[in-house]
C-alpha cells in the first residue's frame, strides 16, 4: 500500500474528539523522552545532582559494636552525613527488606536527596528482584521528581543492568495527552562503583535499547482508541522500519490488498469499523546475512474491541479496558524497536500484526455469520467463547485465567501446563486462545485478586479489602476438598477444565456421575433438618462459650448478646446458596 494514505489517516484521526498529543510529543516519535547514562568510576562524594539512590539488602545494614556500618558504603556516607543515615534508618523502621525505601532531603551537599533502597536478604538478578528492583527506584525518582540521579551498589553484584532499565523506565511518564504536564523527566543518570570501560558501556547499552523499546510499547499501549486507529500502528511500525533501515523493512496490507488475497475472517472483524484494517508485517535481517535462526512473533492488533454484536457489557466485562486489546501488538513493535538498536546477529525474525477495530454498523459481521479466510476455510463468525468459572459469593462468572492468576499463577505457560497436558495439542490450545486473550490485560496477582473482589458482594470498600475478600473467598471457598493450598486448588481446577474441553472436543462422553440422578438422593426435609440441627448445635456452644465468660469474669449474663440468630440465619443462606 501507499504509505501516504496511511499517514493521511493517521492525521486526520485525533481530529476526532479534538484529541491531539500535546506539543512535547510527535505521534509517531520513536524517541519520547532522551536519559543519558553513565558509568562513573569516582567516589560518590564527589557527585552533583538531585537524588543519590543506594541500594542495600539486609545484611548491608550490620553494625558493629560501636552502632556503625560494617559496610564500606554506608560507613562512609554516614560519616559524610554526621549519623543520619544511621538515625533515620531507626527513625523510619528501614531494615533494607524488598521493596522499602527511605529518602532523606540534605543541605550542604552536592546531591539535594540520598534515598536507600531494599533489595531484601541479597541481591538477586531473579525476575522477581528485578520487577522490585524497578518498581522501588521509580518511586524514589517520582517522588522526589529528579532530573539527574546517581545509583550505587552499597554490595555490588549481578545485577548492574538492572539498574540502568530501572532508572530508565522509572522516568517513564504517560501524559502525552494531558493539556499541560509539569512533571519532571529523568534525563541524566550516573552508575556509581561498577566499574568503566568498554564491558560496562556495553551493558548500558544494552539495558538502554530494551528499555527504550518496553517504554515505546507502554506508550502504544496507553494511548486512546481515538487516536491509536490501525492506520496510525501502521505508520509507527513504518516509522521503525526506516528508522532501522539497515536491517528492517516494513510490509502494510490495506484492504483491497486483503481482498485480493481472500482475508475474508479478517476483514470481517473490521467491517463495522470506519477505520480500515492494516495488515502489518516487518522483517528484520542481520547486516550480514547470515541466517541460523528463523523467527515469527504475532500480535493482537484490535486497537479497540466493543464485542460487536457480542457488546462487551455487564458483569465480568470491561470494555472501557478494551483499548488495552492491542497490548500484544504493542509487546510485538516494543520488541522490533529494541531489536533493531541490538541487532543480534545470526536470527531473521518476522514481526506481525493485524491490525483492526471490532466496531458495531449495518455493515458488521454478525454472530454466526460464515466467513471465508484466505486459505479457504469457512468459519462461523463467533465472540466471547471463553472459560469461565463461578465461584462462590461472587456475582459473575470470572474467566479461568484471571482465576489462576489470582491462585499464584501468572505466566501463560505454567497456566497452560495445568490445563491441556500437550502443548502440541493445537485442537485444545485453539480453544484456550479466546480465554488467554480476555484476561491479557490482567497480568498480576494483585490485579487479578482486585478484580475478582469488585464482582463481589461488598461494594464501595478500598481496593486492599477487595483483595483480601478475593484472597479469603479461593482459600476458604473455592474447591473446599480438604485442606487445599493454592498450589493443589490450581492443580484441581487445571484437571476440572482439561475434562469439560476433552468433552467439548468430543474426545470423551459426558460425565454425569456427579450428576443428583447418579447419587443416593436426600429429600429437601431431612436435609434442612440436619442442616438446622448442625447449625442450632453451634448457636448453643457460642451461648455456653459466652455464659462461661461472664462468670469466669464477673459479668451479668445479657441474653440480647448471648443468642445471635444470624447464626441459624447465615448458615442457612450460606448452605441454601452454595450447596457446601
Amino acid at each position: 500500500m501507499g504509505h501516504t494514505a496511511a499517514a493521511a489517516a493517521a492525521a486526520a484521526e485525533p481530529a476526532l474528539g479534538l484529541t491531539k498529543p500535546n506539543a512535547s510529543f510527535n505521534l509517531c516519535s520513536l524517541s519520547f523522552f532522551q536519559v543519558t547514562f553513565f558509568a562513573k568510576d569516582i567516589e560518590f562524594s564527589e557527585w552533583k545532582g538531585d537524588i543519590l539512590a543506594i541500594t542495600v539488602t539486609e545484611k548491608d545494614l550490620s553494625k558493629d559494636a560501636y552502632s556503625k556500618f560494617e559496610n564500606a558504603v554506608l560507613k562512609k556516607l554516614d560519616g559524610q552525613l554526621g549519623g543520619l543515615l544511621s538515625e533515620a534508618g531507626v527513625e523510619e523502621d528501614f531494615t533494607g527488606k524488598t521493596g522499602q525505601s527511605v529518602v532523606l532531603r540534605l543541605a550542604g551537599q552536592g546531591f539535594k536527596r540520598v534515598g536507600l533502597i531494599g533489595l531484601g536478604q541479597s541481591a538477586s538478578s531473579t525476575a522477581a528482584a528485578s520487577r522490585g528492583l524497578r518498581e522501588s527506584v521509580a518511586s524514589v525518582a517520582k517522588a522526589s521528581q529528579a532530573s539527574s540521579a546517581a545509583i550505587v551498589l552499597a554490595s555490588p553484584s549481578g545485577i548492574q543492568e538492572e539498574f540502568k532499565l530501572a532508572a530508565l523506565q522509572s522516568s517513564s511518564c504517560f501524559c502525552r495527552y494531558k493539556s499541560e504536564s509539569k512533571k519532571v523527566h529523568l534525563k541524566h543518570v550516573d552508575i556509581i562503583g561498577v566499574g568503566s570501560g568498554a564491558k560496562v558501556d556495553q551493558k548500558l547499552k544494552y539495558a538502554n535499547d530494551l528499555s527504550s523499546g518496553v517504554i515505546f510499547g507502554r506508550e502504544l499501549v496507553n494511548s486512546p482508541a481515538n487516536v491509536l486507529t490501525p492506520a496510525v500502528l501502521a505508520e509507527e511500525a513504518s516509522k521503525i522500519a526506516s528508522t532501522f533501515s539497515d536491517v528492517f523493512t516494513a510490509t502494510v496490507l490495506d484492504v483491497e490488498k486483503c481482498k485480493e488475497l481472500k482475508m475474508g475472517s479478517y476483514l470481517g472483524v473490521a467491517a463495522a469499523s470506519a477505520n480500515p484494517p492494516h495488515f502489518i508485517h516487518l522483517c528484520y535481517k542481520p547486516t550480514d546475512g547470515n541466517v541460523k535462526r528463523k523467527l515469527a512473533i504475532v500480535g493482537k492488533g484490535l486497537t479497540f474491541d466493543s464485542g460487536g454484536y457480542n457488546i462487551k457489557t455487564g458483569p465480568g466485562y470491561s470494555i472501557e479496558l478494551m483499548k488495552f486489546d492491542m497490548g500484544g501488538s504493542a509487546a510485538v513493535f516494543g520488541a522490533a524497536k529494541a531489536l533493531g538498536q541490538i541487532k543480534p546477529p545470526g536470527v531473521e525474525v518476522h514481526f506481525i500484526v493485524a491490525a483492526s477495530e471490532n466496531m458495531i454498523s449495518g455493515t458488521g459481521m454478525r454472530t454466526g455469520d460464515i466467513v471465508t479466510a484466505s486459505n479457504g476455510k469457512t468459519i462461523e463468525g463467533s465472540s466471547g467463547q471463553y472459560v469461565c468459572a463461578t465461584l462462590p459469593y461472587i456475582r459473575a462468572n470470572i474467566p479461568i485465567i484471571i482465576v489462576f492468576r489470582a491462585l499464584g499463577f501468572v505466566a501463560d505457560k505454567g497456566i497452560l501446563e495445568h490445563i491441556c497436558y500437550d502443548f502440541s495439542d493445537t485442537q485444545m490450545m485453539e480453544l484456550l486462545r479466546p480465554s488467554l486473550e480476555e484476561a491479557f490485560v490482567i497480568q498480576n496477582q494483585q490485579v487479578a485478586l482486585d478484580y475478582i473482589g469488585k464482582h463481589g458482594a461488598t461494594v464501595g470498600v478500598t481496593r486492599e479489602k477487595r483483595i483480601k475478600y478475593a484472597k479469603e473467598i479461593l482459600q476458604k471457598e473455592m474447591l473446599r476438598v480438604g485442606e487445599l493450598c493454592e498450589t493443589k486448588k490450581a492443580y484441581y481446577f487445571g484437571y476440572i477444565i482439561h475434562r469439560l474441553l476433552m468433552c467439548a472436543l468430543s474426545r470423551r462422553a459426558e460425565d454425569d456421575r456427579d450428576h443428583y440422578g447418579n447419587k443416593r438422593l436426600d429429600l429437601a426435609g431431612p436435609l434442612l433438618g440436619g442442616l438446622f440441627r448442625m447449625l442450632f448445635r453451634k448457636l448453643t456452644r457460642d451461648v455456653r462459650s459466652y455464659m462461661q465468660k461472664c462468670v469466669d469474669n464477673g459479668k451479668e449474663v445479657n441474653f440480647q448478646f448471648a443468642i445471635k440468630a444470624k447464626t441459624v440465619t447465615s448458615g442457612l443462606k450460606y448452605s441454601l446458596a452454595t450447596g457446601n
